[in-house]
C-alpha cells in the first residue's frame, strides 16, 4: 500500500490514503495522477504486509509540483 501527504513543520496531512497498489507479473506498481495535485512538496510511505508483519517505509519517495498546465489551451 502507499500514502501519499505533505508536511507543515512537524504535521502530516493525507493527501490519498493507504491504497492498495496493482500486482503485475513479477513487480507491484501503482499510477499516480498528478493532475489533481496543487503545488506543494509530497511525501510517499510505503506499507508493506507479510505474514501478519507489517513494516512501513516513511517518506519514501519526495517530489514537488511546481505548477499546473491546463493542457487544453495548446
Amino acid at each position: 500500500e502507499y500514502r501519499l501527504y505533505v508536511k507543515e513543520g512537524a504535521a502530516e496531512y493525507t493527501v490519498i490514503d493507504y491504497t492498495p497498489v496493482d500486482l503485475a507479473f513479477n513487480y507491484n506498481y501503482f499510477l499516480l495522477d498528478t493532475a489533481s495535485l496543487i503545488p506543494s512538496r509530497y511525501y510517499l510511505d510505503i506499507k508493506l504486509t507479510s505474514n501478519y508483519e507489517v513494516t512501513t517505509s516513511k517518506n519514501v519517495i519526495s517530489f514537488d509540483i511546481t505548477s499546473q498546465v491546463d493542457e487544453r489551451k495548446g
